[in-house]
């Protein structure tokens, strides 16, 4: 028995945490992540390369960028993205020493071996405004816009308070420093990291992954660090983003950071890290620790973002029949519809819980009693969260994804999503409890074959 999920990314061994480079190349897409291979804890990053003709299953595609050079040493290769660029695919990212973040770029010709740019690093010290650190200065999302290459860069100020800072360029090489594009005096000691921009129209998508930010009432901000939303307008000739909402986070779960998305054909995906900060994960005994989501596709509905999982997972999923109380597939599908009105628990597993508050508008997940439990730094146990509950409560949809040790929720229609871990060997099994009625329910196997 393994805790290894069988469509979730997750690193044959080692260390895995952000992606990076999402993108589409050469008739596939792309997706790599933060890794190191020499052990289940942080390390000398690496980044390792995935690539599906899906979006659903991604075959792993070997490391692309090594910390081989000096100037990428001692901590190796940190965020970045990727485009298409002259005929190849160009990876822009991070290296890191001991004192400084730097910014560098790497190319290949195939989508399989990268080579890396013989004047990195592009953007140091020379191209930086004094009064932003270095020491923080990182994860960089490359696009192109009317004529320019931008990289927006997650910063900080010498002094204080988080930023993100916009180079600009005819070329990917000649970037320079053009604006400070979105400050947070108030974000406290934390940068914001992992920042990305994705338009829907005329509007803007912004997206980063704030750092210690305080907790917020009782179903904002309560992990370590978040991943959040703002939309806005882009000004380019000022270079500045102009906020029209407040932040939102895209998922309330235990397990969710540093989301990156993909515009491609119409559509846009998201991807994001399936663990968090700060914690010790049971799968680190089977030699590996940390993973990604599946792939979500987002979509804008008025002042918010709605998420789904994206169309093409239906093609792995294979009926089962069951009845409440029955054990199911390790790895399934749920579609449930259910009048949380009068509120009422679900079960998932006899110790995770989903408890329907409806007079909050609240619902309450707590994971338990799992075989291995997932501590936080200070010994303390991540045993609860909560979500908002939106829409008619008579009518609620919930869209589950269980994956061995992995599960993910989208709630209602879509306005917000819940990642997390749960470890055990135990197979799922659902049950009600209380006034809860569930009024359409289908649980669909997932087969990695698939089963067109």
């Amino acid at each position: 028995m393994s805790y290894r999920p069988l469509f979730h990314i997750t690193p044959d061994r080692g260390w895995m945490n952000d992606p990076n480079g999402f993108s589409y190349f050469g008739g596939r897409y792309h997706l790599f992540a933060q890794h190191n291979p020499y052990d289940t804890c942080w390390g000398p990053m690496h980044w390792a390369h995935y690539v599906s003709e899906d979006l659903v299953l991604f075959s792993d595609a070997g490391i692309a960028l090594y910390p081989d050079e000096p100037y990428k040493k001692p901590n190796g290769c940190f965020s970045g993205s990727a485009i298409e660029y002259e005929g190849g695919h160009l990876l822009m990212y991070t290296v890191s020493d001991e004192d400084s973040q730097r910014q560098a770029l790497a190319l290949s010709k195939d989508g399989v071996t990268y080579g890396d740019y013989p004047a990195n690093p592009i953007i140091g010290r020379d191209e930086l405004p004094e009064k932003y650190s270095l020491r923080d200065f990182r994860d960089p999302k490359l696009f192109y816009h009317e004529g320019y290459y931008y990289a927006l860069i997650g910063g900080r100020h010498v002094l204080d308070g988080a930023t993100l800072l916009l180079f600009r360029g005819l070329t990917p090489q000649t970037l320079s420093f053009y604006s400070e594009f979105y400050a947070r005096p108030d974000a406290g000691e934390g940068m914001m990291e992992c920042p990305d921009l994705v338009f829907f129209g005329e509007t803007a998508l912004l997206l980063y992954s704030p750092q210690f930010r305080p907790r917020d009432g009782k179903c904002s901000f309560q992990n370590v660090h978040s991943s959040v939303y703002v939309l806005g307008k882009v000004d380019f000739t000022s270079g500045k983003f102009i906020a029209s909402s407040e932040e939102r986070e895209f998922d309330k779960g235990f397990d969710f950071y540093a989301a990156q998305t993909l515009s491609h054909d119409g559509h846009v995906y998201l991807s994001a890290w399936n663990n968090m900060w700060d914690r010790d994960y049971p799968s680190s005994e089977e030699g590996y620790a940390g993973g990604l989501v599946l792939t979500r596709e987002i979509s804008l509905h008025g002042d918010e973002i709605r998420q789904k999982f994206v169309d093409a997972l239906e093609r792995y999923e294979e009926d089962f029949d069951f009845l409440p109380g029955d054990s199911l597939p390790s790895s399934c599908r749920l579609r449930l519809t259910l009048d949380v009105s009068r509120g009422g628990v679900l079960y998932i597993h006899d110790g995770l819980s989903l408890r329907f508050l409806p007079e909050e508008r609240i619902l309450e997940v707590k994971r338990e009693r799992m075989e291995k439990s997932v501590h936080e730094s200070d010994g303390s146990l991540s045993r609860v969260r909560y979500a908002p509950l939106k829409g008619n409560l008579a009518d609620f949809r919930l869209d589950i994804v269980i994956d061995n040790s992995v599960i993910e929720m989208v709630l209602g229609e879509g306005e917000y999503t819940f990642s997390m871990t749960y470890f055990t060997y135990l197979p799922p099994r659902l049950l009600a409890a209380g006034p809860m009625m569930i009024k359409d329910s289908s649980c669909r196997a997932l087969v990695k074959g698939g089963t067109d």
